[in-house]
């Protein structure tokens, strides 16, 4: 089947083809992309194709309170274990978290989304659900679990079961441990993403310094890195994920979005939407906000 589009976005840089040729085959996944449509092609001139997106930070199951406290300061509504948050999480039966997760994926699905790098909470319960829910709705899911109290052999034990877990800062455990887990999941092919400097009273405890010396897999938020130290990050290969609208609403500021080009030449750079109780989880909309 041969598709004719208003336009097309192609290779890695994304250049834009205009009334591109779109070869779809039997299995429907695009085999080519270029000119000289067949008479029989189907036109679709409203249309624009672009690769799949990827939300590379995601806290879905935040879905389900979505809006409460919006005016409480971020610690007092996201801090593990005693924020808002995980008060009103744990009330809720796992098949209404399975729910509400599995429709917001399946909206995600449907603006282009589908790749996420998801944080689980909830320990094992919100991992399982969280992974199933991805699933049937089609979304690949790099799932990071979050146990329910911050213990070192609860995140082992998560890492072993998801190949992934997250933390919320890097003084979730002490610096030993965290070398551990890092080296941990290197081993067996795992990954470890931790918010990093995401508020001024972590940047000025200097939380970087200790991502610097662990090397996680990711770093996330980064909102009060300056020039020299997000490219000390990226030259270690730490992989930095920006979360703008969700710095904007609860912090009132953005990192430094103006490195994205520099700090692309040396690492992966990407974009999440963080909670999705506040910030809309589409990433399409998170890079016209952050561009």
């Amino acid at each position: 089947m041969q598709l004719e589009v208003f336009a097309a976005l192609v290779g890695e840089e994304l250049e834009l083809v205009h009334r591109p040729c779109i070869d779809i085959d039997d299995e429907q996944r695009v085999k080519g992309v270029g000119g000289g449509c067949s008479p029989s092609r189907r036109v679709l001139p409203g249309l624009v194709i672009l690769p799949a997106l990827c939300n590379a930070h995601l806290h879905i199951l935040d879905v389900s309170i979505a809006e409460v406290g919006e005016a409480l300061p971020l610690n007092d509504l996201v801090a593990l274990p005693t924020g808002l948050k995980y008060k009103l999480l744990s009330r809720l039966s796992s098949a209404e978290l399975a729910r509400r997760v599995a429709a917001a994926a399946a909206r995600m699905k449907r603006k282009g989304v589908l790749y996420a790098g998801v944080y689980a909470e909830l320990g094992r319960r919100g991992l399982q659900l969280v992974s199933d829910s991805m699933a049937r709705a089609g979304v690949a899911a790099r799932i990071l679990g979050q146990p329910l109290i911050k213990d070192f052999t609860e995140y082992l034990q998560l890492l072993d079961e998801a190949k992934g877990v997250g933390l919320d800062t890097v003084f979730d455990l002490n610096p030993e441990e965290l070398d551990e887990l890092v080296t941990y999941a290197r081993q067996i092919g795992g990954q470890v993403h931790v918010h990093v400097s995401e508020t001024l009273e972590l940047y000025q405890s200097r939380d970087y310094e200790i991502v610097l010396e662990a090397a996680p897999t990711a770093a996330i938020h980064l909102t009060y890195l300056g020039k020299d130290e997000l490219i000390e990050l990226a030259e270690l290969g730490i992989s930095l994920v920006y979360c703008p609208r969700s710095n904007m609403y609860h912090l009132g500021r953005l990192p430094l979005l103006s490195l994205l080009p520099e700090l692309l030449e040396r690492t992966l750079v990407g974009i999440g939407t963080d909670n999705a109780a506040w910030i809309p989880p589409y990433v399409d909309e998170e890079i016209m906000f952050a561009y």
